[in-house]
């Protein structure tokens, strides 16, 4: 079976805005562009767009089988919270869903919660083989763990052409660790993505765990997408970092969206407020793990001077959007308890992530609004 070095002109990587080269050979998709991480101290934007949650390959070939080695990076929180899902890789041919194949970690981030000491524990590329497949020409896609970074070495395969280009129409996703979806079972259970499958639409998801803060750049590389739609997800990790007052972010939610639509003034563009957080909707932040739940600790009388509740920043993206969108056709509104019920809080994992059954029903719930949108449009 020959073996295709990666990159590779007949193989696609989907859902990555840039693609870099490794030192030790093969690439590394990146969903945020470099650029933008390098402007903040944060190391974990680095980290979190690297990891490859909606990112997937697409190739054709006649093969019933193909080896793909890759080597990847898994985050391991020391802490009391529900372990997240092991990583898989799901595949897809022709559309439907077939396999997934578990990954064994390459490296390992060990990162005590109380301390914040972190251990990397280094490891060998790994061969993921996928066999049985169905025979005859078919197109295949591979999409990469939302829970892990993963450089691409190479593809053996019988043979291997390009894949027909996607027709569908183009949605872009800006979030936090919701959307990312770290707590999923599959590739394919990110919310974004059961969404994007209901509405039929090619997605690029932006969705950043402990991020989401409103950076300019990202909403740069939203204006300079070309994408048919846009949602943000905004608001959560805001108040879990107490990063912003009242007085700072309703100034960035409107200088984002003034980046977008300035560049972009006819694209649909669906703002979300945060889902149900029990323990941050009337007390601000910070966040703070603490047994197996996340927890808000700030001082509710600091709200007096600004400070932000999930609840008043809820209140305030209505507020904004909505004064917006009397003037802006192309700006929806939407409302997180809309899409998980306060009622639905014994889905939230952690006290504030959505389990994979959380996660699916958001993901189809929004999937219904989109299918909208793609409704008016024909």
């Amino acid at each position: 079976m020959p073996r295709y070095d990666l990159p590779h002109p007949s193989l696609e990587i989907a859902g990555a805005l840039e693609i870099e080269d490794d030192a030790l050979g093969g690439v590394r998709p990146r969903r945020l562009p470099r650029a933008v991480c390098e402007r903040t101290s944060d190391p974990a934007l680095e980290l979190m767009a690297l990891m490859t949650s909606g990112v997937r390959l697409r190739f054709a070939t006649t093969s019933t089988s193909f080896t793909l080695r890759v080597h990847t990076l898994r985050l391991e929180v020391q802490s009391d919270l529900p372990a997240w899902p092991a990583p898989q890789v799901s595949v897809l041919v022709d559309g439907d869903r077939v396999q997934d194949a578990p990954v064994t970690d390459s490296d390992v981030l060990v990162v005590d919660a109380e301390s914040n000491l972190m251990d990397l524990r280094g490891g060998q590329d790994e061969d993921l083989v996928v066999a049985g497949l169905p025979s005859g020409h078919k197109e295949v896609e591979v999409w990469l763990p939302p829970s892990t970074t993963c450089v691409l070495r190479s593809l053996a395969v019988d043979d291997l052409t390009a894949p027909a280009a996607d027709p569908r129409s183009t949605w872009w996703h800006y979030g936090s660790s919701i959307s990312h979806g770290f707590e999923a079972t599959t590739a394919l259970g990110t919310w974004p993505v059961v969404a994007a499958a209901d509405a039929g639409l090619r997605l690029t998801n932006l969705a950043v765990a402990g991020q989401a803060m409103l950076d300019p750049g990202v909403a740069q590389a939203f204006a300079e997408s070309g994408a048919d739609r846009v949602s943000l997800c905004l608001g959560i990790n805001i108040h879990n970092g107490a990063s912003m007052t009242l007085r700072t972010f309703e100034p960035s939610l409107h200088q984002f969206l003034d980046i977008i639509r300035d560049a972009r003034p006819d694209v649909p563009i669906h703002v979300i407020s945060p889902i149900p957080f029990p323990s941050g909707e009337d007390v601000p932040g910070p966040s703070v793990i603490r047994g197996s739940s996340v927890v808000a600790t700030g001082d509710p009388e600091t709200v007096r001077s600004g400070a932000l509740t999930v609840a008043i920043i809820r209140d305030a993206i209505e507020r904004i959007v909505l004064a917006r969108a009397a003037r802006d056709p192309h700006l929806v509104y939407v409302d997180g308890r809309d899409l998980l019920h306060p009622d639905e809080t014994d889905h939230l994992a952690d006290g504030i992530h959505p389990d994979a059954a959380g996660l699916e029903l958001i993901g189809h719930r929004f999937g219904v609004l989109l299918s909208g949108i793609e409704a008016d449009a024909r």
